[in-house]
């Protein structure tokens, strides 16, 4: 099997996910690392390309989309003046978002 993600305009696929075989009824976690341009919502097209153990025939499934929204991995947090003025210029301006699902 092989997982494939596209994406739209402001979110940057970095990783391409390695291919796997599953027996029946097994699971394996996939991840992938995307790039966040803005903090605007953005979408992933998964797609899973498969063939059987002879290799003769091959399958092709587009799966739901997955709606990233950067505000949903920003939390909170108090850090003296200080530390905040020294992690904002270190701060290099790509959001980075790691995504983990399970197939089965």
């Amino acid at each position: 099997m092989t997982i494939e993600f596209s994406s739209l305009e402001n979110l940057k696929i970095t990783e391409k996910p390695s291919q796997f075989c599953l027996g029946p009824l097994q699971s394996t976690v996939v991840k992938t690392g995307i790039k966040l341009d803005s903090t605007q919502v953005g979408v992933i097209f998964p797609s899973i390309n498969y063939e059987n153990k002879a290799g003769i025939s091959q399958g092709y499934l587009i799966t739901n989309e997955i709606f990233i929204d950067m505000i949903d991995f920003i939390l909170p947090e108090k850090i003296p003046l200080s530390d905040f003025r020294d992690l904002w210029q270190k701060y290099d301006w790509e959001n980075k978002v790691n995504i983990q699902t399970t197939f089965q």
